[in-house]
C-alpha cells in the first residue's frame, strides 16, 4: 500500500477519504489547520511551505499520492481573497512542492485535483481574479 497526502483531512470529504484509504491499508499524511499529522495554514505562503516541508519529512521524500482537498466556500463574512488563497494557490503550491516526492515513487504516483467553483464564481469576484490566478499573482 502507498503513502498518500491529503489536505483538508480533518473534516468533510478529506476526512472521509483519509478514513477510507487508511481502512484500505494506505498510510495517510493528513494536512489541516488542526487535528492533522501536519498542521499548516494553506491560506499563507508560509503555511503552504510548512505543509510541504511537513509532508516531505513524514513521507521521507517519497509519496505515492496527493489529494489537495482543502477548500473554503464563500460566506458573507469570509473575505474572497482567503478563499482564493486556500482553494487555488494552496492546491497549486502543494502540487508543485510535492512533485519531486511523487516522481520518486517507485511504482508511479497519482495526484487527484479537486476543484470548486467557489474560488472564481462567488458573487462579486471580477474576471481579474481569474486572470491573477492564471498568472500566479496572489
Amino acid at each position: 500500500m502507498g503513502t498518500i497526502a491529503i489536505t483538508g483531512s480533518a473534516s468533510g470529504m478529506g476526512a472521509a477519504t483519509s478514513a477510507r484509504l487508511r481502512a484500505d491499508g494506505h498510510t495517510v499524511i493528513g494536512v489541516d489547520l488542526r487535528d492533522a499529522d501536519v498542521e499548516a495554514d494553506l491560506a499563507t505562503s508560509e503555511g503552504r511551505r510548512a505543509a510541504i516541508d511537513g509532508v516531505l519529512t513524514a513521507c521521507g521524500g517519497v509519496l505515492d499520492g496527493l489529494v489537495p482537498f482543502a477548500g473554503l466556500g464563500p460566506l458573507p463574512d469570509r473575505p474572497g481573497p482567503i478563499v482564493v488563497s486556500v482553494n487555488y494557490f494552496g492546491s497549486i503550491a502543494l502540487l508543485e512542492g510535492l512533485r519531486p516526492a511523487l516522481a520518486a515513487a517507485p511504482d508511479g504516483a497519482a495526484a487527484v485535483a479537486i476543484s470548486s467553483n467557489s474560488t472564481t464564481c462567488q458573487p462579486g469576484v471580477p474576471r481579474a481574479v481569474v486572470e491573477a490566478c492564471l498568472a500566479g499573482d496572489e
